[in-house]
């Protein structure tokens, strides 16, 4: 981004991207609904294709996985252009889950983008894919591979990520974009600032949500923003004709509003999976009170399904309170499902996380098998518990 005296004023000391970008500013060639548009036709027919590059999320699928999925895939085509090669974002969730981010369905749906025209993870058979020798990866808002696509780790040849560098080894010539700010969508528009990529208003406009949402509009305490989102954002609001509070809350009131979903479906809605040393733990981002979630009559057979679904050893649910489009508070919920003996696993855990001075834990109750702790430090996101918890285990 070109910096001026309100973007130096807000922020200093953001760095470069490190991916390999061009220089040169260049008209648009392809708006952002012709290259979905594009992406959905290749996907019927990427058989045909000299080279296939996939753009991956995380399997959360939420705002930032998706549209930073979408526009880094968007980059490479403006900048290399028209070829005989494909590049497809793909959407971790399945096309009927997508309504279950009513934040990416809003956005989409007012900037008039075609969400029929995405390519979900049942579209493509990825496994075939990665058997024919045309395939490359991009891991975008991750830098893992879960284990049941564990057959890409061969391909994966870029990354761009904003969580703890978990240190996995790749191609050999993989590039890594990792870097600890509050936003991937922040790193991707980067990148599509060296290619012209911001300059369009529904661009500028899905980015900045995204990082406004991710970081609780800029809070530099709640969730982290750095001096990059905050340099970032005033350079993409300067694009859009939106105040940033009322984007914001607009975005974050479609992200919350939960009155029509199931307990299942809230459970799916922003799900990540981790395995170490033969233990698989879920851990699911819900927003709102976990005491008031499980209250509700279905939640016990409803977590105890999902995690038999899962083969979960424990479920952790990461609750976010949310009032008046700011955080009150965190709590963790830990579910054993009735019928497992890992009664000694649930123990550990739940001490662990009283014991964490990352986390700090407290004032425990339970609630049909679910024990909810709350959070004193309520800076600890997923981005930090999924890692410590995993690092314990």
């Amino acid at each position: 981004f070109r910096s001026n005296s309100r973007a130096s004023g807000l922020c200093c000391g953001s760095s470069r991207p490190t991916l390999p970008v061009d220089s040169d500013d260049r008209e648009m060639s392809v708006t952002l609904q012709q290259y979905l548009d594009t992406c959905n036709e290749a996907s019927t027919k990427l058989d045909t294709f000299d080279s296939v590059t996939v753009v991956v999320g995380n399997e959360a699928c939420d705002l930032d996985s998706i549209v930073s999925s979408v526009l880094y895939g968007y980059y490479v085509r403006l900048k290399h252009g028209d070829s005989n090669s494909a590049v497809i974002p793909i959407l971790r969730c399945s096309k009927e889950n997508f309504k279950l981010r009513g934040d990416a369905v809003m956005m989409f749906e007012q900037l008039k983008l075609d969400i029929m025209k995405l390519t979900f993870i049942d579209d493509v058979d990825l496994k075939s894919l990665s058997s024919a020798g045309t395939l490359s990866v991009v891991l975008v808002d991750t830098n893992i591979v879960s284990s049941e696509l564990d057959y890409l780790v061969p391909h994966v040849k870029q990354i761009v990520d904003h969580h703890k560098d978990e240190g996995v080894t790749f191609h050999p010539d993989c590039e890594r974009l990792i870097e600890p700010v509050g936003s991937c969508a922040t790193l991707v528009a980067g990148l599509l600032s060296k290619v012209g990529g911001v300059a369009d208003e529904v661009i500028a406009e899905l980015l900045l949500a995204t990082i406004l949402v991710d970081t609780f509009n800029l809070s530099t305490t709640a969730k982290g923003a750095t001096d990059k989102d905050c340099e970032v954002a005033l350079e993409l609001s300067n694009l859009t004709t939106v105040g940033n509070d009322e984007l914001y809350r607009s975005v974050l009131a479609a992200r919350c509003d939960n009155s029509s979903f199931s307990v299942k479906e809230l459970l799916e809605k922003d799900y990540k999976v981790a395995e170490k040393a033969g233990v698989t733990l879920g851990f699911c981002s819900m927003l709102g009170q976990l005491d008031e979630i499980a209250k509700d009559t279905d939640f016990v057979s409803a977590a105890t399904q999902f995690s038999s679904d899962k083969q979960l050893d424990l479920l952790l649910l990461l609750g976010v309170d949310i009032e008046e489009a700011e955080l009150r508070g965190r709590s963790i919920g830990v579910f054993l499902p009735p019928g497992k003996v890992n009664e000694n696993l649930k123990t550990s855990v739940i001490d662990f996380l009283k014991s964490s001075k990352d986390i700090h834990a407290e004032s425990e109750m339970t609630y049909d098998g679910l024990v909810v702790l709350k959070q004193r430090n309520t800076n600890a996101s997923r981005k930090i518990i999924l890692p410590t918890v995993m690092d314990f285990i």
